[in-house]
């Protein structure tokens, strides 16, 4: 049963767990594995508004909703023909409680446009090891990389989306969003950088003095690849919002907005690169429950990833284990492992907050000219200054200023 991969990866992302308001309902879906707490507001085309309780409204397709959410959609909606003034408000009413903190990242005036995916399909349930890779394969390349989120079993996602894991990892987050804050202050600037000054950067002399068939590469995977870069940064620095409301609103968030800019960077790429990748992969199903997957490295090597079927999905077979071992006690070992580790996570977190800061202040003295630049020459200059700088911070490491070549880098959780 060992066959090359074909290509291609994603899955509709669509109900999250989130806290009931006043007119808050119960929506599920016809697989009984997700449900909604959120208000009816009406019906566009085939699917059914629905608003959560931080405002946002969501739109999930009729034909997705359990037998009773149908019935109870096509009951709201008959009464709101019957009486259409009292549906009016509710389609204009101040939802009555919202979660605490709204731990998305705000969109800033230079955010790139995300492109549109069509809704991910239901994730293949029992099916072959083949099938299921397949679909990830297909769904990450068509701009679902949320899909592998989903391809983790119902028992594990609901434990880890549970309120007694989110807050138990709440502190831990909360101090290493704070601590990053800085990073995170420069990385939206060399957003703004790269979106801003496009221009500048395609005719900076070190592009220029690039062969044409570089060039030729660059300028249509510029716009994808940025957008790619700033929806990338503000998923790294809203890790919050996982806590906040769950990970699946997490990942349905983000999700289709850094896949959307990865579908359009996979359409601009060269044709052939993504198959040269995905033909070296390799299904190897042994039975009904366990198989392999060979994938490719950098080095020519390859990988083996052992798998076996647990509760409708294909898992890695070391997770497995140690999920029959640990699960339903999630909650517990992390508050028990931050209670030990409270005093060094507490030190190591005020460390990385003054290195980041270090460098925020450094980092910003090179990039705001970038910024602030009116023409080629001003650009070219500005960029000139800040390639010297970062290499003489490098060949010069001091401690506290940045991490030595090939260190990890906490602040990006490298």
């Amino acid at each position: 049963m060992k066959r090359p991969l074909p290509l291609l990866f994603a899955l509709p992302l669509f109900l999250l767990a989130i806290p009931q308001h006043l007119h808050a309902e119960t929506w599920t879906d016809n697989t009984g594995q997700f449900q909604i707490d959120a208000e009816y507001v009406g019906v566009e085309g085939r699917s059914v508004v629905l608003r959560l309780a931080d405002g946002s409204t969501k739109k999930v397709p009729i034909d997705r909703l359990s037998d009773a959410s149908r019935n109870r959609a096509k009951e709201l909606y008959e009464a709101a023909k019957q009486n259409p003034a009292a549906a009016k408000p509710a389609m204009n009413a101040t939802p009555s409680a919202t979660p605490r903190s709204s731990s998305a990242a705000k969109q800033h005036d230079f955010a790139p446009a995300v492109p549109s995916v069509p809704p991910m399909p239901a994730f293949p349930e029992n099916g072959s090891l083949q099938q299921t890779v397949d679909f990830v394969v297909q769904q990450v390349l068509a701009g679902h990389p949320e899909v592998i989120w989903y391809a983790l079993p119902a028992d594990v996602r609901r434990e880890v989306d549970s309120a007694e894991v989110r807050t138990a990892m709440r502190p831990s987050i909360e101090m290493q969003v704070q601590a990053q804050k800085p990073i995170e202050d420069v990385a939206n600037k060399v957003c703004e950088i790269l979106i801003r000054k496009k221009p500048f950067i395609l005719n900076t002399p070190m592009l220029k003095m690039a062969p044409p068939q570089v060039m030729q590469m660059v300028q249509p995977l510029y716009d994808p690849a940025t957008g790619l870069i700033y929806e990338l940064v503000q998923c790294a620095f809203h890790s919050q919002m996982a806590v906040d409301q769950s990970v699946t609103a997490y990942v349905d968030h983000y999700g289709p907005r850094i896949g959307g800019h990865l579908h359009a960077l996979v359409q601009s790429a060269p044709p052939g690169m993504i198959e040269q990748f995905t033909s070296k992969i390799v299904v190897d199903q042994i039975d009904d429950s366990s198989g392999t997957i060979t994938v490719p490295k950098q080095d020519g090597g390859t990988t083996v990833v052992e798998l076996v079927a647990y509760n409708g999905r294909w898992v890695p077979k070391e997770f497995v284990a140690k999920w029959k071992e640990k699960g339903g006690t999630m909650a517990e070992g992390l508050a028990e492992e931050f209670e030990n580790n409270q005093e060094a996570l507490q030190a190591s977190q005020q460390q990385m907050a003054q290195a980041t800061g270090m460098i925020s202040a450094m980092a910003n003295q090179f990039l705001q000219p970038m910024l602030d630049a009116t023409n080629q020459q001003e650009f070219d200059a500005a960029l000139t200054q800040a390639v010297m700088t970062a290499t003489m911070m490098q060949n010069q490491a001091a401690p506290g200023l940045g991490p030595a070549p090939g260190a990890r880098n906490p602040a990006f959780g490298q």
